[in-house]
């Protein structure tokens, strides 16, 4: 494991994609030089800042270089030019490849639409790690949402996740290594949703992420990344004219919670 130099230890870190191989592909590009780029949908409260630097980690959750954050800017997912396309670097570079491969991606998220926002950032290499190259990158690119938010600690190389008081915890979406539930069960398809969601239902759920409740936090930060037996959830997901608190469509499961808010209507 790469020892982290002292005046890192207490950047927030992350990985690429949505699993250890993708991780380990996706890092490999960006310590080769090719992936300058990285994308996720606009409810992504783990924003980035210019000159903000992250840790990145490999599959096994080793860090393995430090990033730059230069610039963060948000445009629909058919706006995206074939510029940010050959920065973000995966398969071939081209517009017609990005655009493949994201929608596939966010359709797995359940979330894709041709107008949809995207948080899209570019950052540059700032260091690299003793023992940072991957051995057996994989062929096959997809989209590289950030991933799995950590914090370094005074405590020195090893990781915790970071539970932020008083706000809200992090979305699922884009997050986590592995797919499906349980984790034993890997290959479980994850069910692509088939209802249109209309403008004004999506933005009262994005605005439910924000505010969450005391029990809708504390119960996310028990399903968030995967951790509940591999499964992934969502919350606060609009299926049809509903908002359902959370939900994994690998298990065709949704899970309400009642609170103080309901008392208010």
């Amino acid at each position: 494991m790469s020892t982290v130099p002292e005046k890192y230890r207490r950047l927030r870190s992350f990985a690429f994609g949505d699993g250890p191989a993708l991780a380990d592909e996706l890092l490999d590009l960006v310590l080769r030089g090719l992936k300058t780029a990285t994308c996720s949908t606009e409810d992504e409260p783990n924003t980035s800042t210019p000159g903000e630097r992250w840790i990145v980690l490999d599959g096994r959750g080793n860090p393995r270089c430090v990033i730059e954050s230069i610039e963060v800017t948000y445009r629909r997912y058919n706006d995206v030019d074939a510029t940010f396309a050959y920065e973000e670097g995966e398969g071939d570079r081209s517009l017609a490849y990005w655009r493949s491969a994201h929608r596939r991606y966010f359709e797995r998220q359940g979330k894709f639409s041709e107008d949809m926002m995207l948080m899209c950032e570019r950052f540059g290499l700032v260091e690299v790690f003793e023992g940072s190259n991957i051995a057996h990158p994989h062929a096959v690119s997809v989209p590289s949402p950030l991933v799995g938010e950590r914090e370094w600690t005074e405590f020195g190389a090893s990781t915790v996740l970071s539970i932020r008081r008083g706000q809200p915890p992090l979305p699922l979406a884009g997050r986590g290594w592995g797919g499906g539930s349980p984790a034993s069960e890997a290959a479980m398809e994850e069910k692509k949703p088939k209802w249109k969601v209309s403008y004004r239902l999506r933005s009262n759920a994005r605005a439910l992420r924000k505010n969450s409740t005391d029990a809708e936090r504390i119960l996310w930060s028990e399903l968030r990344d995967h951790r509940l037996n591999g499964a992934s959830f969502r919350r606060q997901v609009p299926i049809e004219s509903y908002i359902a608190d959370f939900l994994c469509h690998a298990a065709r499961l949704v899970i309400e919670l009642d609170g103080g808010q309901h008392f208010s209507y």
